[in-house]
């Protein structure tokens, strides 16, 4: 084996592993989203704002905001002074990858009631699955089509 393949062989070695740790890090955040979704749903029904919240569990306004905002990452020992300060536990469940859970997972059934739920969590302007889903995109001006107006103006002759 020469080194010119061996060098291609390591790059794609790492590549694969930048790509593998992507996936993770991207699956963490989507764990503590589903968390957040959770905290924000119970903390809307009862009209706690994010400042009471973080006065209830000990912590500043902005680490909140750094939560929701995915910056800083979630801990165990947060959501049991989530748990604690808003009388409620968080129950976990598994599901096959290829799944998606709907409402409160309790059956798999896509009837109207759940998809509502489901289309609620996603176009509500505060929470958090609005905010990732319509996070604003940088335009490519490049690959734009223009369409220039008709010209519905007559010009004056004297």
């Amino acid at each position: 084996m020469n080194s010119k393949s061996l060098i291609n062989k390591f790059r794609t070695l790492v590549k694969s592993e930048e790509k593998s740790d992507n996936e993770v890090k991207h699956l963490s955040q989507m764990i503590m989203y589903r968390f957040l979704s959770e905290v924000e749903r119970i903390t809307d029904e009862r009209n706690i704002s994010r400042k009471d919240l973080a006065k209830r569990i000990n912590v500043s306004p902005s680490y909140i905001t750094q939560l929701y905002q995915g910056t800083k990452k979630l801990n165990i020992e947060t959501l049991g002074r989530l748990e604690k300060a808003l009388d409620m536990r968080f129950e976990i469940k598994t599901v096959e990858t290829n799944m998606i859970e709907i409402g409160n997972g309790a059956d798999d059934c896509w009837d109207e009631k759940h998809i509502n739920i489901l289309m609620e969590k996603f176009t509500r302007p505060n929470s958090i699955f609005y905010k990732v889903m319509n996070k604003p995109q940088v335009p490519n001006y490049n690959d734009m089509e223009y369409e220039l107006p008709a010209d519905n103006y007559k010009h004056k002759t004297a």
